[in-house]
């Protein structure tokens, strides 16, 4: 995709998610220090982030609201908005409803001028808050969630373009495991994951908690070809393409023993 992006813009972001890479095993520190990237890189006054359940609606999971240079003032106006959709941020349904498990857009895109204008969202949160145009992106997780990203400009501010949607679509196509921290590791792995050598198990380790490749090299005492070489080697023997798929088994597994029943204690009783 270099032909769509500036080479400088481009090594920004490689370079934005290899110091993301960096940061210790916490989401809202990665998340934090991604949204502040890359709203220096588009263009704008602040930014948001949340997660959403899709049979939850449109509000926030709990907790899971970060925000990049957002006004107190200006907060304490979206907080209702996004954890209990009142009033409905209009560009959230549209968004939501796609089918696209990551897509990146402007406002226009999303909603029409007419419904944005007359929303009351617009009157009661935004223009308050003195922001207008707003580029929506949203990114499926492994653990079923999906990760909504917000930035917005000024009220009389340019509208966002095809530039800054392909800046943001790059990153998140390529980067986007980068939001994702899962649990660190049961005790007792899965079956297949307890099948590898023990030298594959530790490079998986430290792909779970969202190291690159040349991390993993750094952290193990291995060069970048061996590494490189034992990835492939546990896409191959674990039946993944990528290292979200291998995100997703390994949530869907710590899902499977968390349901799994649980034998049943001895009573008291019983134990006399």
């Amino acid at each position: 995709m270099s032909e769509f992006v500036r080479e400088s813009e481009a090594s920004t972001l490689l370079r934005l998610a290899a110091e993301a890479g960096e940061l210790p095993r916490d989401a809202a520190a990665r998340r934090t220090h991604i949204l502040r990237g890359l709203l220096k890189l588009v263009g704008g006054r602040d930014a948001a982030c949340m997660e959403v359940r899709p049979a939850a609606g449109m509000v926030a999971v709990p907790g899971s609201l970060l925000t990049v240079d957002m006004p107190e003032d200006a907060l304490r106006r979206v907080r209702p908005t996004l954890y209990e959709a009142q009033p409905v941020d209009p560009g959230m349904p549209a968004m939501l409803a796609r089918p696209e498990p990551l897509l990146t857009l402007p406002r226009p895109r999303v909603v029409a001028d007419p419904l944005w204008y007359r929303s009351d969202d617009f009157e009661q949160v935004r223009r308050p808050s003195g922001v207008d145009e707003t580029l929506y992106s949203k990114l499926n997780l492994p653990d079923g969630t999906i990760f909504c990203t917000g930035i917005q400009r000024e009220l009389n501010d340019r509208p966002f373009g095809d530039r800054e949607c392909r800046i943001m679509d790059l990153f998140n196509r390529h980067c986007g495991t980068l939001y994702y921290v899962p649990p660190e590791p049961p005790a007792q792995a899965d079956t297949r994951l307890s099948s590898l050598a023990p030298r594959l198990r530790s490079v998986v380790t430290e792909l779970l908690g969202g190291s690159a490749e040349k991390q993993v090299a750094l952290k193990l005492g291995l060069s970048r070809h061996t590494v490189h070489e034992y990835v492939k080697a546990i896409y191959r023997e674990l039946g993944v393409n990528s290292r979200g798929e291998l995100m997703a088994m390994f949530v869907a597994n710590r899902a499977a023993a968390a349901d799994a029943p649980q034998p049943a204690k001895p009573s008291a009783q019983a134990s006399r």
